[in-house]
C-alpha cells in the first residue's frame, strides 16, 4: 500500500518539479514562488534521482502518469516542433501509445483522466496570476463555468470507474500541496533567493 502511493506521490513532485525548472521565468513574472528558487541548478538531477524511486515503488501507474502528463504539456504547444522534428501533440500521442502498449488501455485512460482533473484544479489554483501571463490556463479558455463543469464530471467519472487509483492520486495530490506550501512557508520569503531569482532573470535575458 504505501509503495504504491510513495510511487505516485514521488512521480508528482518529479512532474512539479521538471515544470518548475520549465516554467521559471514565466513564474517570476507571474511573482509566483518557485521550487527552481531552492534547487537552482540542481533541480534536473534532483528530478531524475526522484524519478528512480517512483519507477522502483509503482512502476506501472507512475509511468502512465507522467506519460499522461507529458502527453498534456506537449497538446497545449500545438503548433511547436521539437528537436525530434515531430509537432509536440504528436511527440505526446507516441509517448503515450509506448506507454499503453508497456502496461494497459484502463491505466492510460485512468492516468489522463486523472491527470487532465489534477491539471483543471492547479490551473483554478494559478487562475488569477496567469490570467494576464501564461495563456496555457485550461480555466482562462474554457471559462470558468465550464471548466467547473468538466472538472467535475471528470473526477466523478475517475471516481466511478477508478476509485482505487483515483483516492491514491487525490489524496497524493492533497499531500504534495501540503508539502509545497510548507517548503514555500520556510524558503518563499527568503531574500537571498528573491534576489538569486532577479538575477538569474536578468542575467538570462542579458545572455540573450
Amino acid at each position: 500500500m504505501y509503495k504504491r502511493f510513495l510511487g505516485i506521490f514521488l512521480m508528482g513532485l518529479v512532474i512539479k518539479m521538471m515544470d518548475d525548472y520549465i516554467d521559471k521565468e514565466i513564474d517570476l513574472l507571474k511573482g509566483q514562488w518557485n521550487l527552481s528558487l531552492i534547487f537552482k541548478n540542481a533541480i534536473l538531477p534532483y528530478a531524475l534521482l526522484l524519478l528512480i524511486f517512483s519507477l522502483y515503488f509503482n512502476f506501472s501507474e507512475a509511468v502512465t502518469i507522467f506519460a499522461a502528463s507529458y502527453f498534456l504539456g506537449m497538446a497545449s504547444e500545438l503548433k511547436e516542433t521539437l528537436p525530434s522534428g515531430l509537432m509536440a501533440w504528436q511527440e505526446g500521442i507516441i509517448l503515450l501509445i509506448l506507454i499503453t502498449y508497456i502496461t494497459s488501455v484502463q491505466e492510460s485512460l485512468a492516468a489522463i483522466l486523472i491527470v487532465i482533473t489534477i491539471q483543471l484544479i492547479d490551473d483554478f489554483l494559478d487562475l488569477k496570476k496567469d490570467k494576464y501571463i501564461d495563456n496555457r490556463n485550461l480555466v482562462n479558455k474554457l471559462g470558468k463555468f465550464n471548466a467547473s463543469l468538466i472538472t467535475l464530471a471528470l473526477m466523478i467519472i475517475s471516481l466511478k470507474y477508478f476509485l482505487e487509483k483515483s483516492l491514491y492520486c487525490y489524496s497524493a495530490l492533497i499531500c504534495l500541496y501540503i508539502l509545497l506550501y510548507l517548503i514555500e512557508k520556510k524558503y518563499g520569503k527568503d531574500e537571498s533567493v528573491n534576489k538569486y531569482n532577479t538575477f538569474a532573470y536578468h542575467n538570462n535575458n542579458y545572455q540573450l
